[in-house]
């Protein structure tokens, strides 16, 4: 289990103990209503990754912004910036943790043309500069690169972390399956990934995180303004998308932007949502059935 935050989980726990029902059904869907728990700062609006480990909670803005990990307190408010020097944020869109390092996915994709996708590992964190190595990767599937914005499915934005690889999951903008790749930490040069599971998932998937013990996974995105939330029970690296599965709309989120997602416990995640016309970027609770 993650240690985060003593004053997530006692709010999140009086909320529940309020009478307020956290999982209701709709039409056969199941809904589960995001509880808030507060803003972000202005300079990570457009939080597009999520993590925790022990006490730290940190995030990264997408494309355009700096080239940096942002740890965040418990009101949301930036903590401390680590900068990855000699690093350009081309399209930084997930961020993931396993034992004492994290990992900075950049390879948000949407025009499709991209011929530098690549992760960030990031070994050591406690300063404000990062010492970091690079993993350079393609997939094996992909012959064409011309720009076919929103049109192709070869973008990601959803990662996760073990001891020897990391296991990222695709944001098909043809179809909205997901396809899942295995990309391992420690191979050289770069290396070419091809898919070993694909699912319909309905959805662009923007976020994931994976809690070890419980060996629950979870898939965040979104279709038609609309927020979903994916659990897979029993995932494991041989297969990750498992058949003991559930979908979930994100009440009261319409015209939201899910990208983040982390583990509070394994019975309960954490949201970020960018800035929006409708919404501020912000911090939310979700409990799992």
């Amino acid at each position: 289990m993650k240690t985060i935050f003593f004053l997530i989980l006692a709010a999140f726990t009086s909320y529940c103990h309020k009478g307020n029902d956290t999982q209701i059904h709709q039409d056969s869907l199941s809904i589960l209503k995001p509880v808030p728990y507060s803003h972000l700062s202005e300079s990570v609006d457009e939080s597009s990754g999520l993590e925790i480990i022990d006490d730290h909670l940190f995030t990264i803005n997408d494309s355009g912004g700096a080239s940096a990990i942002y740890f965040i307190n418990n009101e949301g408010k930036e903590e401390r910036k680590l900068d990855l020097k000699g690093v350009k944020n081309h399209d930084w869109e997930e961020v993931a943790a396993y034992g004492d390092k994290i990992y900075v996915g950049d390879f948000g994709n949407n025009r499709g043309n991209r011929k530098n996708l690549s992760v960030y590992v990031v070994n050591e964190w406690q300063g404000d500069e990062a010492d970091h190595t690079k993993i350079s990767f393609r997939y094996k599937s992909q012959s064409d690169f011309s720009v076919r914005t929103h049109n192709h499915s070869n973008d990601c934005e959803a990662m996760i972390a073990f001891d020897n690889e990391l296991i990222l999951f695709s944001k098909d903008w043809k179809d909205q399956t997901t396809e899942v790749y295995h990309l391992p930490i420690d191979a050289e040069g770069e290396q070419e990934i091809e898919a070993t599971e694909k699912m319909d998932m309905g959805l662009l998937i923007t976020g994931a995180d994976y809690d070890h013990e419980s060996q629950k996974l979870v898939l965040c995105g979104y279709m038609n303004f609309e927020m979903y939330l994916w659990v897979f029970d029993g995932a494991l690296p041989s297969k990750m998308l498992t058949d003991t599965n559930q979908k979930y709309k994100l009440e009261g989120l319409t015209g939201a932007q899910v990208e983040g997602i982390a583990f509070i416990d394994e019975n309960s995640v954490m949201i970020s949502t960018e800035k929006t016309r409708v919404f501020d970027q912000q911090l939310w609770t979700v409990k799992l059935p």
